[in-house]
């Protein structure tokens, strides 16, 4: 099952930028990985932003995959969880599994509607470039405890 991560904006940030090639790297031992930077919108109306922004979003989605988004009002998933909806979505046949992370405004309603799954890393607010870097590690620990790696504790 091919995992997408799907980002809008970019990491600028060449310290985060390296955490996330790290743990992609190691991800991608496992499984295929395509990290995909989306451009955020530059639309002073909010709404028209968050629209555009999920334009392209869905324009990057592969059709019948699994999608998640990451939003700050999602469910709380422990590594274990993550790994538990990881091998189930993999023993349906899933091709592709996809984690959206928006823009520092959010996400558009069309958006998490058209998500399978809400869920937050933190019931605090993080900086985009921080939750890419989480995502990338909890996915990398998620494999790991499918493949009974010593990683997770």
């Amino acid at each position: 099952m091919k995992i997408r991560l799907l980002s809008l904006g970019k990491t600028a940030d060449s310290r985060y930028r390296s955490l996330a090639d790290d743990y992609a790297a190691r991800l991608g031992r496992f499984t295929p990985l395509e990290r995909v930077e989306i451009r955020e919108g530059k639309e002073k109306d909010l709404d028209k932003r968050l629209k555009g922004e999920a334009e392209r979003v869905f324009a990057r989605l592969p059709s019948g995959g699994v999608v998640i988004v990451s939003d700050e009002s999602g469910r709380d998933l422990s590594s274990q969880d993550l790994s538990s909806l990881i091998a189930s979505k993999q023993l349906a046949g899933a091709k592709a599994f996809s984690v959206v992370i928006g823009s520092a405004y959010g996400l558009d309603p069309s958006l998490k509607a058209g998500a399978g799954m809400a869920v937050r890393l933190s019931a605090m607010t993080l900086p985009h470039e921080m939750a890419h870097v989480l995502w990338l590690e909890q996915l990398y620990r998620a494999f790991c405890i499918l493949a009974n790696k010593p990683y997770h504790h």
